[in-house]
C-alpha cells in the first residue's frame, strides 16, 4: 500500500482548508473502493461459470458475436471518455499542482466504474448469448485495465511531478 508525504507548502494548506478529506484518508478510500469493485467482476464471473455448469445452455454463436462488438464498442467509447473526465479533474497536476483528495477519488471512481461495468457488461452478455466466448475475452480486456490502475496517490503529493519535461521525475497521475 502507497504511503503519502505530507509536504508543507502553500497549495496544500489551501487545498486542505477546502477539503475535510486528508490525503492518506482518501487513500484509504480509494484502496477499499479498488478492492471491492475487483470482488464485484470476480463474483459475478464466478456466478456466471455456476450457471454454465449447471445447465446446458442454448448457444447462439452469431448473438454471441454481435454481443462482443457491442461490448467493444461501448468499451472503446466510454473508458476513454472515462480518462479525459479524470484528465479534466486533473489538470492542476499537469501544472505542478496538487489535486485535492476528493477530486482524486471522484477521478479514480470514474475511471475504475467504468471499466468495471465493461467487464460486467461482457459477463451479462455470456449469460445472454449462452457462450463464455468470446464475450469473456471483452471482458478480461476490461479487468486488466481496471487492476493496472491501481491507486497510488501521487497526484495528491505536490513535489512538482507534472511541471518539469524531465522524465526521471514527470509521473502520469494514476
Amino acid at each position: 500500500m502507497a504511503t503519502l508525504i505530507t509536504q508543507s507548502s502553500e497549495t496544500v494548506t489551501r487545498e486542505r482548508e477546502t477539503s475535510s478529506m486528508t490525503p492518506q484518508t482518501a487513500l484509504k478510500y480509494a484502496w477499499g473502493a479498488w478492492f471491492i469493485l475487483m470482488a464485484i467482476p470476480a463474483v459475478a464471473f464466478l456466478a456466471v461459470i455456476w450457471q454454465f455448469a449447471d445447465r446446458t445452455p442454448a448457444v447462439s454463436i452469431d448473438d454471441g458475436w454481435k454481443w462482443f462488438i457491442g461490448v467493444l464498442a461501448t468499451m472503446i467509447v466510454t473508458i476513454p471518455a472515462s480518462i479525459f473526465l479524470r484528465s479534466r479533474l486533473f489538470r492542476g497536476y499537469y501544472d505542478g499542482e496538487c489535486v485535492a483528495p476528493k477530486t482524486y477519488l471522484t477521478g479514480m471512481l470514474v475511471t475504475w466504474i467504468t471499466a468495471v461495468g465493461g467487464g460486467m457488461l461482457a459477463l451479462y452478455a455470456c449469460l445472454q448469448t449462452g457462450t463464455m466466448l468470446p464475450n469473456l475475452f471483452a471482458g478480461a480486456v476490461a479487468f486488466i485495465f481496471f487492476v493496472t490502475q491501481w491507486p497510488s496517490g501521487m497526484a495528491m503529493v505536490c513535489d512538482r511531478q507534472g511541471a518539469t519535461d524531465d522524465p526521471e521525475r514527470y509521473e502520469e497521475p494514476r
